[in-house]
């Protein structure tokens, strides 16, 4: 946005052509006038190949070299929006009048359609210079170059300059693009004071941008109290505002404040709908606030648009925590018909372990072990469901390869040997 604002600012600059009634304060020849007459009249119809044409042949044709001569037709060609051949005009021209300002100030204005902003902000700061009355614009383009070529710190100096010198003509503009300096310089803190003035004076779309990315700031600087009180504020003067119901949210969010981001996140929902990711995230929200049976709904709700394995499985824990196994294991049957992946097959088995369904349980659990993270647990549980489905003979089994595990071996190991000891008595 910084780079756009200062590009913007700079492409608005008006030529600057110099009239005729100048030439006559001029000492030249009566041809040279006539050319140059000639030349400004095409170009105010528009002509400029025409123009450029006309004084390239005046110059074949004469020895007059007069600075007007080489600012005119860089100017014709600046028009053309040819900066190459127009800037060699230009240096032409002050090299012959060095304190000549409009041909400074186009040079500049060459330098930067040409992309070298180091050269388009030294000439601006010459310009500058040159200007009496000042011209704080000058100032303002070599500024917006500077920080549009990446060199923050000179930016900054003449920002601060501009400000300095300028104080009563400062303008919103201005304000904005050293607000995007600062910011891009990494000097945040020192941009609150002047985003506090820019909205001050802003309004409408413009002054709600500006207020996002004060608001972006503090959370950037750690500010977390300030800018939810300035959320606070915002809502207190904007109640039906969609987007400061949906900072507010992700403030919370941002702080781990679960309940708050909730709370934010449905009364947004009252005038905004919510995106699927947005319902998913309510459903989170909910689970981690304690309430499941609410998280589950919001978590189907996600499903209408897409079917994801994931969010399923988040359905199914969220059946599970509230006791309705039936459901949950129906949930988890349709996520596997999407995918196998471990974390469904595991918790399908530790469903059909709390139902009791210690056969189907044990046949879970060791199908799971090939995509177990921790192999030795999932052996480990097998070992148990076949043990509780009285299948003695698979609960060894299970628990042999649940003992080759570091993690499992020693409660594997003491079942096993209660095992031992109950077939031997």
């Amino acid at each position: 946005m910084k780079k756009a604002l200062c590009i913007a600012a700079i492409a608005f600059f008006v030529l600057c052509t110099g009239s005729p009634s100048s030439f006559a304060e001029e000492q030249i020849s009566r041809p040279l006038h006539n050319a140059l007459e000639k030349a400004q009249s095409l170009m105010a119809m528009g002509e400029y190949r025409q123009a450029s044409n006309l004084l390239e042949e005046f110059r074949k044709n004469n020895d007059d070299r007069h600075y007007l001569l080489d600012f005119i037709l860089g100017a014709a060609y600046l028009e053309q929006a040819q900066p190459s051949l127009a800037k060699d005009q230009f240096a032409a021209c002050i090299q012959k009048k060095p304190d000549y300002l409009p041909a400074l100030q186009n040079l500049a204005r060459c330098w930067f359609d040409l992309g070298d902003m180091p050269q388009a902000a030294d000439n601006y700061k010459k310009a500058y210079a040159l200007s009496n009355p000042k011209e704080p614009d000058l100032l303002y383009y070599a500024a917006a170059c500077l920080a549009s070529g990446g060199d923050y710190p000179a930016a900054l100096e003449a920002f601060r300059r501009l400000m300095t010198e300028h104080t009563s003509q400062a303008r919103l503009e201005w304000k904005e693009a050293l607000v995007q300096t600062l910011i891009q310089a990494d000097e945040k803190r020192e941009s609150l004071p002047v985003l506090e003035e820019i909205i001050r004076e802003a309004t409408g779309d413009r002054k709600r941008r500006w207020q996002e990315v004060l608001l972006y700031q503090y959370a950037e600087l750690g500010m977390d109290k300030k800018a939810v009180a300035y959320v606070h504020a915002l809502l207190d003067e904007y109640p039906n505002e969609p987007l400061w119901w949906k900072t507010l949210w992700r403030l919370h969010l941002n702080q781990g404040r679960y309940k708050e981001a909730l709370a934010g996140l449905i009364v947004y929902s009252y005038f905004q709908p919510l995106t699927p990711k947005e319902i998913e995230l309510a459903g989170d929200l909910y689970s981690a606030s304690g309430v499941p049976g609410k998280a589950a709904d919001f978590y189907e709700q996600s499903l209408k648009s897409k079917q994801n394995p994931d969010v399923i499985l988040k359905i199914a824990d969220a059946f599970h925590r509230t006791g309705k196994l039936r459901e949950a294991l129906d949930w988890l049957d349709k996520a596997l018909e999407q995918d196998q992946e471990n974390t469904i097959l595991l918790s399908r088995a530790y469903i059909l372990y709390d139902m009791k369904d210690y056969s189907n349980a044990a046949t879970a659990f060791k199908t799971a072990v090939p995509l177990a993270k921790k192999p030795g647990q999932a052996w480990l549980m097998a070992g148990f469901a076949a043990y509780n489905a009285n299948n003695l003979g698979n609960a060894k089994e299970f628990l042999k390869n649940a003992e080759k595990y570091q993690y499992s071996k020693k409660t594997a190991s003491t079942l096993l040997s209660h095992i031992m000891q109950q077939e031997d008595s």
